[in-house]
């Protein structure tokens, strides 16, 4: 080796240069000063701890993994300095020694949990907890999926209850016209297609006949399971049962503005009983919607017959008796809630639609819950809880008991908080946003329906000289009667008179006794 001085060659045994003078000692300790005494040990542990935190836990448990790599990272840190001791090069840092072990064993700790599932939901919701109709109504349910051959329709172009596809032609002509006219352009198109109307109701036998014996039951049964949402086999009777109801609508039409108005309530009336009943124990929530349509087209029929000049009081009285108050039953949002719920499970499940593995890229149960919570809620808020499900408490979506307050809720902006959909559940957290049904828009379809009846309500009391309100249910503080465009209505869910989302149905303010 060489003076760092003057470069002349020196032993190393040498503590001072025979050539300068000069003290080699400080070379030395400013190496051994400079050297690290435990060169990226802390880095290499944490990567370790991290990948094992990650994959024991499915194999030992939380408990067990959190155990073992602790004592694995004990015995690290205190074998370290206990070997440098021994060799003699052994420096102050056992308080540093001390620290490591600790955010060590809180690193491993925290990759442990997070690389969990929550546990399974103990006495989940089941279909036996749905609303049901009794045993002996369910033939019905098979009488209504008589009509749900979906390949008939995609194979032929026509429904299976018999319309021709010049008949569904005419449905949807009609059905768009009726939308831009008044009563007396109404009245004047019913007529004007009265061939093919009649020509349709015949061929629609049918889908008449399932109605009629559907009208038989007490309650309509709905026996549907659930399913994985990206299954495709799912039967569905929708399309042709809305189908039907326009077929009737049409026909009532048609019956009322020839003047034959018994014949018009007879049919109304056998329709409007049938979705009443289907309302009741309907199950998805999109069949909930449909029936919701069906009902509004009832109701719209019923006005246009209580409007009709000819249309004598006792017939007033018979269609405000069979059109009442829709029952909480009718249009309660838990079936469908809690059906949606098992859906979202039954996807959860399906080896076709979720093909990763391992707790740490979608934790199931956790997800499951968050979805449960969700449900719930909006089942209270949407007042159709009952005993069961007021006695529902939140669930922890986490591992371990945390409290409430720690808890993963979605906001009204249908966010969840970062922790949870980045870095804990960030798959579950996405399907959750994805499947999450649209409650608000849900009940404000609902509450439309309401305010149809509302003001069926108000025109059938009002020809029959009885006793009505005009307060408002929604939207405004009363209902409008707007004689110049012959209308009632409500201003819709903006609160603002004579737009797009107005709620109205067709008045003939002169035959109701209103004017200016």
């Amino acid at each position: 080796m060489k003076c760092p001085k003057c470069k002349s060659e020196v032993t190393e045994t040498m503590l001072i240069c025979d050539n300068c003078g000069y003290d080699l000692t400080q070379k030395q300790e400013k190496r051994k000063a400079g050297k690290k005494r435990y060169p990226k040990t802390e880095f290499f542990v944490c990567v370790f701890g991290a990948i094992v935190a990650f994959c024991l836990p499915s194999a030992f448990g939380a408990t067990k993994t959190i155990i073992l790599l602790s004592l694995f990272l004990i015995t690290i840190e205190i074998a370290r300095p206990i070997i440098a001791l021994v060799k003699g090069n052994a420096k102050k840092g056992w308080r540093w020694d001390i620290a490591s072990i600790i955010s060590l064993i809180f690193i491993s700790v925290f990759f442990t949990l997070f690389s969990l599932d929550a546990p399974a939901i103990e006495s989940d919701y089941t279909v036996a907890d749905l609303r049901n109709a009794p045993e002996s109504c369910n033939p019905s349910y098979d009488i209504l999926m008589s009509i749900a051959e979906e390949d008939y329709y995609e194979k032929n172009g026509v429904p299976l209850i018999g319309l021709t596809a010049e008949d569904v032609n005419t449905i949807k002509v009609v059905a768009k016209k009726v939308k831009k006219i008044g009563r007396a352009e109404k009245t004047e198109l019913f007529l004007a297609y009265q061939k093919q109307i009649l020509t349709a109701w015949k061929n629609g036998q049918k889908g008449r006949d399932v109605i009629k014996k559907l009208d038989s039951f007490e309650q309509i049964a709905d026996l549907e399971k659930p399913i994985s949402l990206s299954d495709d086999d799912q039967l569905s009777y929708l399309r042709n049962l809305r189908k039907i109801c326009h077929l009737f609508s049409l026909y009532v039409h048609l019956q009322t503005a020839q003047g034959n108005i018994d014949q018009a309530i007879d049919e109304l009336v056998i329709l409007n009983s049938v979705v009443r009943k289907l309302a009741v124990n309907v199950r998805t929530m999109i069949n909930k919607l449909v029936f919701i349509a069906g009902n509004a087209v009832c109701i719209k029929a019923a006005n246009f017959i209580a409007n009709d000049s000819k249309t004598t009081p006792s017939q007033l009285e018979r269609l405000a008796a069979e059109f009442p108050s829709f029952s909480k039953q009718q249009l309660s949002l838990r079936n469908a809630l809690l059906f949606e719920y098992m859906m979202y499970r039954e996807t959860l499940d399906d080896p076709n639609e979720f093909k990763v593995k391992g707790h740490w890229m979608i934790k199931r149960n956790s997800v499951s819950r968050l979805m449960r919570n969700c449900i719930i809620k909006q089942i209270k808020l949407s007042g159709d809880a009952n005993e069961q499900d007021k006695q529902k408490g939140e669930l922890s979506v986490w591992p371990c008991n945390l409290p409430s307050s720690c808890n993963v809720r979605i906001d009204e902006n249908e966010e969840i908080p970062f922790v949870y959909k980045m870095l804990y559940n960030p798959i579950g957290a996405l399907t959750t946003l994805i499947c999450l049904p649209a409650v608000e828009k849900i009940r404000e379809i609902r509450t439309k329906l309401q305010i149809h009846e509302d003001m069926l309500g108000i025109v059938l009391n009002k020809r029959l000289n009885r006793d009505f309100s005009l307060k408002a249910r929604a939207y405004s503080d009363e209902y409008i009667i707007d004689i110049e465009n012959k209308k009632i209505f409500s201003p819709g869910p903006d609160r603002i008179a004579n737009t797009d989302d107005d709620i109205k149905l067709d008045i003939e303010p002169e035959i109701l006794g209103w004017t200016n």
